[in-house]
């Protein structure tokens, strides 16, 4: 079968002596399907200035390009064929006279399929072996139509045992997108994740520019080249599916710190630059991060981790934006640790948005979120109604930490008592706001797309209480969370106005 290819060159900063590849171009490689509707795969390397290059896919079909003057090329497969393989590929390099062949490059096992591309920080780099339940995740990981690979490394196959050390959101994601929709169509997983880094290292130079010049001092820190240059480009020509973030833990300590507007600019920026690369608006599923540390029994707290709180907004705010092909994923309810163990709901939640957004799947897969919120004062007590959008089936559920030592030394007791503290009311600015312990804010109804809070308002002005909005989840580490009928939590968000 020949294939119809389309062939363009590429810019880049270095010129190879003969033929260069990345490492993602190896033995078993998935190479993305154009198979529902599955964006072209691209072959991408360097070689000599003007160097002619020959690629057979199995053959008959021999086709001839030449680099640009910094020995870049680059070849587009148009149409994958429906046998997703096995295929060898052959690139061989000639001179600009045709002469004898100057390198040649062989791949073998290749199969087309979806191709996934996993980044961020330490809980996307977090592997299979410590979530909680490794033993009985690990014993049926074992796909052979499923394949692993890890930056700077090459491809493998996935079983119990390469599995271990990949990145568990990843490959639970993938397996469950796999269970949900794909089936055995063929699939490739690429973890590009480093722990401890902020998005300020994944971002291009004119994302910088744009968004401020903290990358360089980071840059100088680490005394290493930007993640974007060594992390991300070197794959980024390589077509997929879709893109999976997870990240923002160290914007949120002594590491990296900036604030929720900073964020939002390198996360929207950061976004529309690795558009840019591949060529095409590759869909990112953003996932909000957890809370972690420790419970703010007195919510003036609060002001001491507004980073933390801050950059779970942020992600908040991107992922409520108008941002081409972006879904937004909630973890907040699954923390406790820095690096929380329960993978398996982060990657189930994330396969649901996929196989929504990605495959236009009719499935319920949207978090709940504040649509609108009203407050009324009588008598001295306060109350807000808010008005859930994804609201079908709402509950509190514990998170995994709820019984810990802290949440007992807060009085808290996790979803009882009306859970005080997952809920915060402002006045008009950041710190002008509301104790929820000391005015016992509590949940006093939960229903379908509804919830009833009420508080003893004692401070009021003109005979109102000073409030004016409201925020979910900005405490360190709360114990009780908002879910659907779907199991699926209410992200981080606000400020609510009422």
């Amino acid at each position: 079968m020949i294939w119809p290819l389309v062939v363009t060159l590429c810019s880049a900063s270095c010129v190879h002596a003969h033929l260069q590849m990345s490492s993602i171009f190896s033995d078993g490689a998935i190479m993305q399907t154009t198979e529902e509707g599955g964006h072209s795969p691209v072959i991408f390397g360097q070689s000599n200035a003007s160097s002619l290059i020959q690629i057979t896919i199995k053959g008959p079909l021999n086709l001839t390009t030449a680099a640009d003057s910094k020995g870049n090329w680059r070849v587009t497969v148009k149409e994958t064929p429906s046998n997703p393989g096995p295929y060898n590929i052959s690139i061989v390099e000639y001179p600009p006279s045709g002469d004898s062949p100057l390198d040649t490059f062989n791949m073998s096992d290749i199969f087309f399929g979806d191709v996934y591309f996993c980044s961020g920080q330490s809980n996307m780099a977090f592997t299979m072996h410590g979530i909680w339940n490794a033993t009985d995740e690990l014993a049926n990981a074992n796909h052979t139509n499923i394949r692993l690979f890890k930056a700077r490394g090459s491809w493998m196959p996935c079983n119990n045992a390469t599995v271990a050390s990949f990145s568990a959101v990843c490959y639970l994601s993938g397996r469950d997108i796999m269970t949900m929709h794909t089936g055995s169509r063929y699939m490739g997983l690429i973890e590009s994740a480093v722990g401890g880094t902020g998005i300020q290292l994944w971002a291009s130079n004119e994302t910088e520019m744009t968004c401020g010049q903290e990358a360089v001092r980071l840059k100088e820190n680490y005394k290493a080249a930007s993640l974007y240059e060594t992390m991300v480009l070197p794959y980024l020509p390589y077509a997929v599916r879709a893109a999976f973030w997870y990240q923002g833990e160290a914007n949120a300590d002594e590491c990296c710190p900036i604030g929720r507007e900073d964020y939002s600019c390198y996360m929207e920026h950061m976004i529309t630059d690795w558009q840019g690369v591949w060529g095409y608006k590759v869909p990112f599923v953003l996932i909000q991060l957890h809370a972690w540390g420790y419970m703010v029994c007195d919510m003036e707290q609060v002001l001491a981790n507004e980073l933390e709180s801050g950059i779970r907004l942020a992600q908040w705010d991107v992922g409520r934006r108008n941002i081409s092909n972006v879904a937004l994923v909630s973890a907040v309810d699954l923390g406790g640790p820095l690096h929380p163990p329960y993978k398996s709901e982060v990657g189930r939640r994330v396969a649901l948005a996929t196989v929504a957004t990605v495959f236009y799947q009719d499935i319920k897969w949207q978090y709940p979120y504040i649509r609108n919120a009203t407050g009324n004062y009588t008598k001295g007590m306060f109350s807000i109604e808010l008005y859930i959008e994804n609201g079908d089936g709402l509950r509190l559920v514990e998170t995994p930490t709820c019984n810990q030592s802290d949440a007992t030394k807060c009085s808290v007791y996790c979803c009882k008592n009306g859970a005080p503290g997952m809920f915060i009311l402002l006045g008009y600015n950041w710190s002008s706001f509301y104790n929820a312990n000391a005015y016992n804010l509590q949940v006093v109804d939960i229903k379908d797309h509804y919830i009833r809070l009420s508080m003893l308002a004692k401070d009021t002005y003109k005979g109102k209480p000073h409030v004016t909005r409201i925020l979910y989840q900005v405490a360190s580490e709360p114990f009780c969370s908002v879910v659907n009928g779907q199991g699926i939590a209410m992200p981080t968000q606000g400020p609510i106005p009422f």
